[in-house]
C-alpha cells in the first residue's frame, strides 16, 4: 500500500492474499476472511455509492442493470447493461479480488470470458495493469473499495451474516443455536472460548506488525488507523506509513495536504462533522506536538500497571473492582490521550490496538484478561443488542457489558459466515 491507498495487498497494510479467493484482512474488529461470494452479493444488491462512479482509466460509468448471478461455470454475473462515458455495454461482469487474478485464473485465454464487458475488483491494481487484458483488448476495471460506505468487515457482516440493523437478529439459526441451544453456563463459556480466538488473532496480527516496525512506528500507525475509522481506515494506514512519527513531532506535516494527498482515496459519504478525516488528523498534529515521544511515554505508564496480571476466570465487575480498571481508563482517556478520543473510541483503541501490541513486545499474553474485561468499543449495533440479551439470560451471574463478550459474539458471526459460504 505505498503509491495506491487502496491496495492492502502491498507489504505493511493490513491484508495478506491466500490465492483461493478469499483474502485475509486486519479489520477493526480483528482479523478476518473475506471471499469472493461476499463482493458478488455486494454486487448483486448494489450495496455501495453510485455517485461518481469512475473506471480505473478516468472513464464515468453508470450501472443500468447489475446482470443476472450466474451460480455456474463462467461470468459471475451475465447479461448486465452499462453505461461507459454515455456509451451502452451489454453482456457479463466479472468479479474478483484482486485485478490480477483474471489472468491467474485463465480468464483471458477462456472463450466463455469474451462477452465480459466490466471486470469489477474490491482492491485496486498493485502495478501495472496486468489483470486486465481481454482477448486482446483493454478490459474497463472498476475498483469497489472506495465506493463502500462502510468499511469492508461492516460489509461482509451486512451481506453475509444478514444481522446488522436486522430487528429480527434472534431468529437467525446461528444465534438462535447459541442463544437457546446450551445452558447459562456453557453459553458463557462458548463467549469467552470465541473471545480467546479473537485475542490471539490480535496478538498475532501485532506480532506481526512489530516483525515490520518498530515500537514508535508500529503505535503511530494504530493511532491513525483507529482515527480513520470506520470508513478511513486504509488511508489513514498508508498516511501513517508515507509520514513517520517524527515528522509529526518536529511540526513538519501540513493536515491540509495530506488530506488533498490521499485524493479519492476517502470515503466521506455518512461521516460526521467530528469524525471527517482532515479533523481528525488535525487533532492528531496538535496532540504529538504536544506529547513527544509519545508511544515510549505510553509503554512506560503501563508497564508497572500491566505486567503479566495473573489469567483468572473472574466476572467483570470484580475484574474492574480489582484492578481499578475504571480509574485506569478515565486516567488515559482524560489524561494522557488528552481527549483525543470519546469513550468507545478510547476503548477500540485498547482492544484493538495498544493492548494487543503490549503483549507482543514483552511476550505477555495474560494481558488477555484485561483485554477481555476492558469496556466496549467501537461495534456494530447487533453485537451491544446480542449481549444484553446474554446479560440478561444469567440472572444469577454478575456480568456486564465487556469487550470480551462482544469479540466472542463477532467470532460467531464471523465462523457462520465462513461455513455459509464454503
Amino acid at each position: 500500500m505505498n503509491a495506491n491507498p487502496h491496495n492492502p495487498a502491498k507489504e505493511g497494510s493490513s491484508c495478506s492474499e491466500l490465492r483461493t479467493g478469499v483474502a485475509e484482512l486486519e479489520g477493526l474488529y480483528g482479523s478476518f476472511t473475506v471471499s469472493e461470494r461476499v463482493i458478488q452479493q455486494v454486487w448483486l444488491h448494489q450495496d455501495f455509492d453510485h455517485r461518481d462512479l469512475t473506471l480505473e482509466s478516468g472513464e464515468s460509468l453508470e450501472v443500468v442493470d447489475p446482470g443476472v448471478w450466474n451460480h455456474l461455470e463462467g461470468p459471475d454475473f451475465k447479461d448486465a447493461e452499462v453505461r461507459i462515458n454515455g456509451r451502452t455495454l451489454k453482456g457479463d461482469v466479472e468479479l474478483h479480488l484482486y485485478p490480477e487474478d483474471w489472468n491467474r485464473h485463465g480468464h483471458s485465454s477462456d472463450s466463455a470470458y469474451r462477452r465480459v464487458v466490466l471486470h469489477v475488483t474490491l482492491f485496486a491494481p498493485s502495478g501495472a495493469p496486468s489483470g486486465r487484458v481481454l482477448v486482446g483488448g483493454s478490459l474497463p476495471l472498476l475498483v469497489l473499495l472506495p465506493h463502500l460506505d462502510e468499511d469492508v468487515e461492516a460489509v461482509l457482516m451486512r451481506n453475509a451474516v444478514k444481522v446488522e440493523g436486522d430487528p429480527d437478529w434472534r431468529e437467525h439459526p446461528w444465534m438462535q443455536g447459541f442463544l437457546f441451544g446450551d445452558d447459562g453456563i456453557r453459553r458463557l463459556s462458548v463467549l469467552r472460548s470465541k473471545g480467546l480466538v479473537r485475542w490471539k488473532q490480535k496478538v498475532g496480527y501485532a506480532v506481526r506488525r512489530l516483525e515490520k516496525n518498530a515500537w514508535d512506528a508500529a503505535c503511530h500507525q494504530i493511532m491513525l488507523e483507529v482515527m480513520g475509522f470506520r470508513r478511513n481506515r486504509a488511508p489513514m494506514h498508508e498516511l501513517a506509513l508515507r509520514y513517520p512519527l517524527e515528522l509529526w513531532e518536529k511540526g513538519l506535516i501540513d493536515p491540509a495536504a495530506m488530506f488533498a494527498e490521499a485524493g479519492s482515496g476517502w470515503i466521506l459519504t455518512g461521516v460526521r462533522p467530528h469524525n471527517h478525516p482532515l479533523r481528525r488528523l488535525e487533532s492528531y498534529a496538535r496532540w504529538v506536538h504536544r506529547h513527544q515521544h509519545w508511544p515510549e511515554s505510553f509503554y512506560g505508564a503501563c508497564r508497572d500497571l500491566w505486567k503479566c496480571q495473573p489469567a483468572a476466570a473472574r466476572d467483570t465487575k470484580q475484574y474492574r473492582r480489582e484492578t481499578g480498571l475504571v480509574g485506569l481508563s478515565r486516567h488515559f482517556r482524560e489524561g494522557f490521550f488528552d481527549g483525543l478520543f470519546g469513550e468507545s473510541r478510547h476503548a477500540t483503541l485498547w482492544c484493538d490496538g495498544l493492548l494487543p501490541l503490549l503483549a507482543a513486545r514483552t511476550g505477555c499474553l495474560s494481558l488477555h484478561e484485561p483485554w477481555f474485561h476492558w469496556y466496549v468499543g467501537d461495534m456494530p449495533g447487533w453485537v451491544q443488542l446480542a449481549a444484553e440479551a446474554v446479560i440478561r439470560m444469567e440472572p444469577d451471574t454478575d456480568i456486564v457489558q465487556c469487550n470480551g463478550l462482544s469479540q466472542g459474539l463477532l467470532e460467531l458471526a464471523l465462523e457462520y459466515q465462513s461455513a455459509a459460504s464454503s
